[in-house]
């Protein structure tokens, strides 16, 4: 049997020995890339993000997959996150795909489009979406501003 040959996001997930934490930052560039550029806000939120994690993550690769608009890497991530985000960890994952898209201080159609799919692929819905982006993006004011009154 031939030895398979892996495509280049398997290699970065297998280098980085972090599947889930690849596979979310992945989806993340893809949302920061949707809009056709990917601005310094969103580069460093990107590597706050890596270098938050357990296993930080080289973004510059993840990148260059979203730039290419490699397909395969983005499916293979979506199944990965499918297979571990449900419930509460959906939801949080979602918050931040949500904080990636509006970090440059607007939804665009693109974002908003990929926020429905991955909505959609965590179980959660366009109604859920909607509650966690209302509560991501003015719930925390509020909280704000609760907490000092």
């Amino acid at each position: 049997m031939p030895e398979r040959k892996f495509n280049e996001f398997e290699q970065i997930i297998i280098r980085s020995g972090n599947e889930l934490g690849a596979a979310v930052l992945l989806i993340l560039a893809w949302i920061a890339a949707s809009d056709g550029t990917i601005d310094k806000k969103e580069i460093k939120k990107l590597s706050d993000i890596s270098s938050a994690a357990k296993y930080a993550q080289e973004i510059e690769p993840l990148l260059r997959l979203v730039k290419n608009r490699n397909i395969n890497a983005l499916q293979l991530a979506c199944e990965i996150v499918n297979r571990n985000f449900r419930g509460d960890k959906a939801n949080l994952f979602i918050e931040m795909a949500i904080g990636m898209a509006i970090s440059d201080g607007y939804l665009l159609p693109t974002e908003n489009h990929i926020l429905r799919f991955l909505a959609d692929l965590l179980g959660i819905g366009n109604s859920g979406l909607n509650a966690l982006f209302v509560d991501s993006t003015f719930g925390a004011k509020d909280r704000f501003l609760a907490a000092f009154n």
